[in-house]
């Protein structure tokens, strides 16, 4: 399923969410852990994980609730 986690039943989305809203896990570094750290750790984080040069533009756009608003998957928008 493309929402788990090396095919566990983990969803990134939704962990991150939890543990901003319900544990007060601040967004910064919820965000650095399902971002830069989780590529880091796939080693891949050459290529992604980050917004810099030469890394694919993979964004996720969330409101306050960290509810899904739209997705930019290598500098395009399809959500």
């Amino acid at each position: 399923h493309p929402d788990t986690i090396a095919r566990s039943n983990i969803c990134l989305k939704g962990s991150m969410r939890r543990a901003v809203l319900e544990t007060n896990v601040p967004r910064e570094s919820a965000v650095r852990a399902a971002s830069e750290t989780l590529a880091r750790s796939m080693g891949v984080d050459n290529v992604s994980g980050s917004l810099a040069a030469g890394r694919y533009g993979n964004v996720i756009l969330a409101d306050k609730e960290l509810n899904l608003k739209a997705v930019i998957q290598k500098g395009v928008r399809i959500v």
